[in-house]
């Protein structure tokens, strides 16, 4: 018989439930592809349920082998302030959630102070959030042998232990020039500073190939890096220098609008003389509605969510695509595909 006056043992479950002490181990537990009955793990949840059994979470990791947390090495610790990565954390722990389990946050030094929860198993994985160019951090990691997923950043995918997931840029400037080569512009600009960081680098090669296509159509396509020192003449010397109509690409919100404004006061029609694209971060951040014929945005929670996925399948041994590609959403009066 039961006693309900003390503290439940999973003894008790599997008394109540009518199967084994391992059975309810397993049942408590359970993973995908387990070879526990779902009828079967119905029955000990609710027999857990009834006693108000709470498993340890020392033994539960012990029959798992897992410590329920992943690392995410964060870029700095400035880059905590950053909208866009905020965004992308959110997305990670909402799915993380449903697996039951934990974030901590590293940070990259010199000492490389970061490897000592790897290297005492006291994580399961590492999610690397970076744009910036160098690798040393993200190879440092990956040569640990630790299950790797790379986010904003576009990495080599070398085994079945190393994930990537980044926003599609290629497919982002394809649709931009596409599109404004629709609207018949004849000369396009790229207007962000393709120097800063690794995703701005995948633009411009991007916008740089795919403007190529155009040119026996007579297109011509110009990157242009943004002098943030004199930024307003700069955006007028455009305006004012190339033949109508002209199309323009800005990274950012803030600067489309300034091309916007200040091409109000050199006389300029926007959807006439040129047409506007931009793209940001986060959601909300940019809307036709500032004047763009169409603008473009990250989708950053589902970039998050996306990361922890590929991390599940390599901790669950799946063999599936370690890499994937998040498009923007686009927002525009003309859908361009």
């Amino acid at each position: 018989m039961i006693n309900r006056n003390r503290k439940a043992s999973r003894r008790d479950v599997a008394a109540l439930a009518g199967v084994s002490v391992t059975t309810v181990t397993h049942a408590l537990n359970a993973t995908d592809g387990s070879r526990v009955k779902q009828e079967t793990i119905d029955k000990v949840k609710q027999a857990a349920l009834e006693l108000g059994y709470r498993p340890s979470f020392v033994g539960r990791a012990l029959v798992t082998g897992r410590s329920y947390t992943v690392g995410l090495l964060q870029p700095s610790h400035e880059a905590m302030f950053f909208n866009y990565y905020q965004h992308i954390i959110v997305g990670m722990v909402q799915a993380m959630e449903k697996r039951d389990y934990n974030l901590v946050i590293l940070f990259p030094s010199d000492d490389f102070r970061y490897m000592k929860p790897i290297n005492q198993g006291r994580v399961d994985g590492m999610l690397i959030l970076q744009s910036f160019f160098d690798d040393t951090h993200i190879n440092r990691v990956i040569d640990s042998g630790i299950p790797t997923v790379a986010v904003n950043k576009d990495i080599e995918v070398t085994n079945n232990l190393v994930g990537n997931v980044h926003s599609d840029h290629f497919k982002l400037m394809n649709n931009v020039v596409d599109e404004l080569v629709a609207l018949g512009c004849k000369q396009i600009i790229s207007f962000h500073d393709y120097r800063a960081r690794e995703p701005n680098h995948w633009m411009f090669e991007a916008f740089t190939k795919r403007s190529a296509r155009y040119v026996n159509d007579g297109v011509i396509g110009t990157s242009i890096i943004p002098d943030y020192n004199n930024i307003s003449q700069q955006i007028k010397n455009i305006l004012s220098s190339v033949k109508p109509p002209l199309g323009i690409f800005v990274d950012g919100p803030d600067e489309g609008e300034l091309f916007i404004q200040l091409a109000k006061s050199l006389n300029l029609t926007n959807g006439k003389d040129f047409f506007l694209i931009s793209s940001s971060c986060v959601l909300g951040e940019t809307t036709p509605s500032k004047g763009e014929v169409s603008a473009y945005t990250h989708q950053a929670e589902k970039i998050g969510a996306t990361a922890w996925d590929v991390m599940w399948q390599i901790l669950s041994g799946k063999d599936k695509p370690r890499k994937k590609l998040i498009p923007y959403l686009r927002f525009g009066v003309k859908n361009t595909g």
